[in-house]
């Protein structure tokens, strides 16, 4: 997901957003990195949506 990541920087239009409060479980165990929805987390702009072609030609354009 990486050249999406990179992508969407770029380009951020190119997504459909919502607003989200999650959280990074940063107690040692299994669930260690997990991302939770909670109310005490940071507010951040999650992608939910991308417009798929207009990813495509951007991502070729860029490594042409």
């Amino acid at each position: 997901w990486d050249p999406l990541a990179a992508v969407i920087a770029l380009h951020p239009g190119i997504g459909k957003f919502e607003q989200r409060t999650l959280r990074v479980i940063t107690d040692e165990g299994s669930q260690s990195g997990r991302i939770v929805s909670r109310d005490d987390g940071g507010k951040i702009s999650v992608c939910k949506q991308v417009d798929q072609s207009a990813f495509e030609r951007l991502f070729l354009e860029g490594i042409n």
